[in-house]
């Protein structure tokens, strides 16, 4: 069954923006992403997300049969788009923590998600604990997403500690940098990333000169080849690419066990408690004095990494599976 797909996102990951060229999508962006960063510094402006979503989807432009929606940013402007377009179909790419959020919100809440969510047709998770979190009976897969094309170098590997990712507070980065000054096994503790916390970490490494802030940047690899760790602690996080991509250069990645892409390492590189930072310190310490050993088990976990072919190739092919699923 021939369809035609409309990406909507507000700022799409590169492994979103594979998943939809593959669908043979035409990509919108949202005028969203700084209302976006306003709701995560000033949290009271979030009551006027929505109302301003379904405004703004009176401009998007919609001939296509179905809308892939890049996470619940979009999902606002998507529900606009089927109130004047009713057969529309919408897909829901469920790469953040909308439906996590939605199950730890409080009743009312829970009532007036279910009521729009209602509208969503199908769901494409990227991890199984995503999916497991979703709130609604419809068809749905999962498509784990693929990491940068990093590659490993005979770099000197320093002791130091290495963050790469948002400044956002949903990662947890300020209680992150708090253990990676406390931690005895790091020399340096370096934070690679941009967002709204990026002003207040950058005061801090300016007072502290074991934090090194380095900003935003396109060569994650050179971090990811120099450091020991990866500290990636969020309560609940997809299935970030950041532990991938440090895997494939030798750098440790420790995660929280709310870390979606967790299922593809050995259980010692995972902390049950994000916030013990003694627990934290120890397993840094053990795997420290057993480098080769735990070496030999970071490179059995690579070999479980998904490529970008067999990703966006299994995307491809599930949301074909799903389109014809809804369409028929």
């Amino acid at each position: 069954m021939q369809h035609s797909v409309l990406f909507l996102s507000h700022d799409p990951h590169a492994v979103h923006t594979a998943f939809a060229q593959s669908a043979g999508a035409r990509e919108y962006l949202t005028s969203l992403k700084k209302f976006v960063a306003l709701t995560k510094k000033v949290p009271w402006t979030g009551h006027f997300f929505a109302p301003y979503s379904f405004v703004h989807s009176l401009s998007v432009p919609v001939k296509e049969d179905i809308v892939l929606v890049d996470g619940g940013a979009s999902i606002y402007v998507a529900l606009g788009l089927k109130l004047r377009k009713p057969r529309l179909k919408i897909i829901y790419l469920d790469g953040d923590t909308m439906f996590h959020s939605v199950r730890n919100a409080k009743p009312y809440q829970q009532y007036l998600a279910a009521k729009l969510f209602k509208h969503i047709d199908a769901v494409v998770s990227v991890s199984q604990q995503n999916q497991e979190q979703v709130t609604i009976d419809v068809p749905h897969a999962v498509c784990v997403p693929f990491p940068k094309d990093v590659v490993p170098a005979d770099a000197q590997r320093k002791p130091y500690g290495l963050y790469v990712g948002r400044l956002d507070p949903d990662k947890n980065i300020m209680d992150i940098i708090a253990f990676g000054l406390q931690c005895p096994d790091f020399e340096k503790f370096i934070v690679v990333g941009d967002g709204v916390l990026r002003d207040s970490i950058a005061k801090l490494a300016q007072e502290n000169p074991k934090l090194q802030f380095e900003g935003f940047q396109t060569d994650v690899a050179w971090y990811y080849n120099r450091c020991s760790f990866l500290i990636h602690l969020p309560d609940y996080d997809p299935h970030p690419t950041v532990t991938m991509e440090a895997a494939l250069c030798g750098c440790f990645p420790i995660m929280s066990s709310g870390t979606g892409s967790n299922y593809l390492f050995d259980p010692i590189f995972t902390v049950a408690t994000p916030t013990d930072f003694k627990a934290v310190n120890e397993k840094i310490t053990h795997i420290t004095k057993n480098e080769p050993e735990i070496r030999e088990l970071l490179k059995q976990s690579i070999t479980t990494i998904p490529t970008r072919e067999s990703s966006v190739a299994h995307f491809k092919k599930t949301f074909a599976q799903l389109a014809h699923q809804i369409l028929s």
